[in-house]
């Protein structure tokens, strides 16, 4: 098992810079994109960027379902007499 050495303060520094360099990114990329901006250290995922690009067409798909047509028996039985009366000229 690798000996676990901890991070010198050198590198501490430098990790925590490099992270405000991320959180401000990740700021200019929903600021371009017209997105919320992450909250702070938490990083924008391409799973939040999805989400809320597509949660707007999600809910308009749904508002134009429509209801299923039912036909009356009587509707029914009349497409399927005219059917049967197609499939008698198409067998003689």
């Amino acid at each position: 098992m690798p000996e676990f050495n901890p991070p010198t303060i050198g590198q501490l520094k430098k990790a925590v810079e490099i992270a405000e360099k991320v959180s401000k990114l990740e700021a200019e990329l929903a600021a371009l994109l017209g997105l919320k901006a992450p909250a702070k250290g938490k990083a924008l995922s391409v799973a939040d960027f999805v989400e809320e690009t597509t949660a707007p067409v999600a809910k308009q798909k749904k508002a134009k379902t429509r209801k299923k047509r039912v036909l009356s028996p009587e509707a029914r039985e009349k497409i399927a007499a005219a059917q049967r009366a197609r499939w008698a000229k198409s067998k003689n």
